[in-house]
């Protein structure tokens, strides 16, 4: 009878085993699910459209492409083609694009979790003016402008606690002004 009841115990043990390996296996895969997440791309959906922009606009009856992110989407100019963004620093979202034509315009586009006044990039343009000229902007934002190596011109949008920066780059120095403007007049926030 005493043998029976010590392989009944070893029975019941070697059950709690499997079940303990397979929750701490579990909870293994959902640690590396979310390190895995939060370390990835932001990613986002891209749609064609015709845009209908005013006769000035660079989008002006002209093709354009959607971007639907997490936190914003916005049009831009079907021209411009996605770059690969990864996540650094604080950034919830970005996205980059570069113009197929001149591939040495582009534009970069990033979502942070922070005010205009703890913005590092803000802080750094505001701090420089030998470098960047600030011009006028509405309340909630702040605009840029460098021509030290080419053009550059980078807006922030305060909205919600969180703050976007769209920074357009052309090493060759042409104004592009225009596309910022038109991808911050289809900006919405999510």
């Amino acid at each position: 009878m005493v043998s029976f009841s010590l392989y009944w115990h070893k029975l019941k043990r070697r059950k709690k085993l499997p079940l303990a390996l397979s929750a701490v296996a579990t909870f293994s895969l959902a640690i590396i699910f979310l390190v895995h997440s939060f370390n990835s791309p932001a990613v986002g959906t891209i749609n064609s459209v015709l845009s209908s922009r005013t006769e000035n606009s660079p989008m002006a009856q002209k093709p354009s492409e959607q971007y639907d992110g997490k936190y914003v989407s916005f049009s831009y100019p079907a021209q411009y083609k996605p770059a690969e963004s990864n996540l650094s620093g604080n950034f919830l979202e970005v996205y980059r694009l570069y113009d197929n034509g001149l591939s040495s315009r582009s534009i970069t586009v990033g979502v942070m979790r922070e005010t205009l006044e703890n913005d590092s990039g803000l802080n750094f343009r505001r701090n420089h003016p030998d470098i960047y000229q600030s011009q006028t902007s509405p309340a909630g934002s702040a605009i840029f402008v460098s021509h030290q190596n080419g053009f550059e011109r980078t807006v922030y949008i305060s909205h919600g606690g969180l703050v976007l920066s769209l920074s357009a780059l052309d090493p060759a120095g042409r104004d592009m002004s225009g596309v910022e403007e038109d991808i911050i007049n289809s900006l919405k926030w999510k």
